[in-house]
């Protein structure tokens, strides 16, 4: 199955050059290859899901070094997604399926 180059962004409080603070700034967390899929819409997604929204899995393999959390955006293909969930797929922690919702 093909592999596409996924971006993971945290947001966080970046100090300015006057000392100051923006928050909410996208930082690059993770970049990784992942296997891309459209969502098979379950009841809690349907809530979420707008004609113009299709919901994404994206499979990433597990590593122990990245923590991987809700609050953080998925960016694929010039578009972003918000985490909805994150799923340990196998007992041995081998990958995490993360499904992402289109941000407004």
């Amino acid at each position: 199955m093909k592999r596409d180059r996924i971006k993971v962004y945290s947001l966080e409080s970046v100090q300015d050059a006057g000392g100051g603070f923006n928050p909410d700034q996208r930082v690059l967390y993770w970049e990784t290859a992942a296997t891309v899929k459209a969502a098979k819409v379950k009841r809690d997604l349907q809530s979420y899901q707008t004609d113009l929204e299709i919901p994404m899995e994206f499979k990433v393999m597990f590593r122990r070094d990245k923590n991987v959390t809700k609050n953080m955006i998925i960016s694929y293909e010039d578009q972003d997604y918000t985490i909805h969930s994150i799923v340990n797929v196998d007992q041995d922690s081998k990958d995490l399926l993360l499904t992402g919702i289109t941000r407004a």
